[in-house]
């Protein structure tokens, strides 16, 4: 005997009753099919699906194909066309939007490069600035404590020649030398100085003041110039 499976008519057919993978076939007054027979397959107790056979589909689409076609043109193109330029609008407008926005970051990213490029240009007169006021705090410390600003002491030398020369204990330049004994003059011959009187004579490279009891002689020192300076007057 050949396999059978649960057969009968339309309304005998319990969807409860069937197991899952079970077909059951509806042989006749099924009202869904043109002939009214029809195959049904079941997936839960309860819940079947119908298969649709080949002859149903041109039945279904000989019966049907001119409201098809009619609602395609009436209907759903129109709508289509619709909803399809609404939808382009759409997209124009968000592409516009999209394309002002990246203008928009495209500036701004310009402007935060030139900003940036600022800063940095900044910080590096403001690094380069420390920098050199740190070095400028360190040389000025070095040189109080080498005592570089605590002055320097000037020493004066005659030479046998009458050359007047300086030396200092700072190590700067000193003054030209110069000669203490000016244009050669007349010999002359002194006899005695009187009070009130007084000479000034190089000896062995030393300056010496003649001068007789009781004469007020002026204060005298040479200064940086190599000049030989009398104070009178209190000046």
């Amino acid at each position: 005997m050949a396999i059978q499976h649960r057969r009968g008519g339309y309304n005998d057919m319990d969807p409860a009753q069937l197991v899952p993978g079970e077909p059951a076939a509806a042989l006749y007054d099924d009202p869904f099919s043109s002939d009214g027979r029809a195959l049904y397959y079941c997936f839960a107790p309860g819940s079947v699906k119908r298969v649709t056979m080949y002859e149903d589909f041109l039945d279904y689409f000989g019966e049907s194909k001119r409201e098809i076609v009619q609602w395609i043109t009436d209907t759903a193109c129109a709508e289509y066309k619709e909803e399809y330029a609404a939808i382009r609008d759409d997209a124009k407008t968000a592409e516009a939007e999209r394309v002002e926005n990246e203008k928009k970051r495209v500036s701004a990213e310009e402007s935060r490069r030139s900003a940036e490029g600022a800063r940095a240009g900044a910080e590096e007169k403001r690094a380069a600035a420390e920098e050199k006021r740190v070095l400028t705090i360190e040389d000025f410390e070095k040189k109080v404590a080498g005592g570089f600003f605590d002055g320097a002491t000037f020493r004066p030398s005659v030479s046998e020649d009458g050359l007047l020369s300086w030396s200092n204990d700072k190590g700067l330049p000193n003054p030209e030398t110069v000669s203490v004994r000016g244009p050669k003059g007349s010999d002359g011959v002194v006899t005695g100085l009187g009070t009130g009187m007084y000479a000034l004579q190089i000896v062995d490279g030393r300056l010496r003041l003649y001068y007789d009891e009781g004469t007020d002689v002026p204060d005298m020192e040479i200064r940086a110039d190599g000049h030989l300076w009398a104070l009178v007057g209190g000046e």
